[in-house]
């Protein structure tokens, strides 16, 4: 497990996925002793709370006490917690402009030109229209 920089692990579900991850969380901790850093921090996310879940016992499994220098939390607490940092609250999903600007600037950059026929024959689904 000496790879440095990010890594891509591919696979079905129950290919063992979340499992290297976990290893590799191990590993980070050992390197990140190694180097003299006492009180590392990593952060694990996932997309599902069962997920998570399921991942803060296996972790604590793995690493023991060691496990208390990992946070695992999904992906949109992470990103829930950045918004309120940033912004000051907690995103209202419903309505928000984020949708909006992302379909005005997918307008300017000429998307409609690019979809195939059989797209555009699409019916509409909520607020984005095909």
């Amino acid at each position: 497990m000496n790879g440095g920089g990010p890594v891509l692990v591919r696979g079905g579900p129950g290919t063992g996925k979340s499992t290297v991850a976990m290893y590799r969380v191990r590993e980070f901790l050992n390197e990140f002793r190694s180097a003299g850093i006492d009180e590392p921090r990593i952060l694990f996310t996932s997309y599902t709370h069962a997920l998570a879940a399921s991942s803060r016992v296996q972790l604590s499994r793995l690493l023991g006490t060691d496990s208390e220098a990992v946070t695992v939390q999904t992906t949109d607490s992470v990103i829930d917690a950045l918004y309120e940092d940033v912004f000051g609250g907690r995103p209202n999903r419903v309505n928000d402009l984020g949708p909006w600007v992302i379909l005005r600037s997918g307008r300017a950059s000429g998307w409609r030109r690019r979809r195939s026929s059989s797209a555009a024959r699409r019916p509409s689904r909520g607020l984005l229209r095909w």
